[in-house]
């Protein structure tokens, strides 16, 4: 992932989480759950000053730079968190062996 295109230069904080979140399913916080989830309602209400005037930037990288089981609706969300939980007890399991 970690695409820098100009139009992500004002959310490199947020990239990250994203990529860590798609990559390893590190839990991205309130916000991003909200825009992950698609629920722009509470995204926009949870955003600081910067996310919400950069949303559109937000959306964008999802759209493009995630995958889109990932994301999309809050069941899409949780699925993904807990497929990532999954993998991660298991390569604990193996690493053990």
């Amino acid at each position: 992932m970690k695409t820098r295109s100009p139009e992500y230069l004002s959310i490199p904080d947020v990239i990250e989480t994203l990529d860590a979140y798609a990559l390893d399913g590190r839990h991205p916080g309130d916000f991003l759950i909200a825009v992950l989830s698609n629920d722009l309602k509470e995204a926009f209400g949870r955003a600081d000053t910067n996310n919400a005037e950069n949303m559109h930037a937000v959306l964008r990288y999802c759209y493009n730079h995630i995958p889109a089981a990932c994301w999309g609706s809050p069941e899409k969300v949780k699925a993904w968190l807990d497929f990532k939980r999954q993998q991660r007890e298991m390569q604990q399991v193996a690493e053990r062996k």
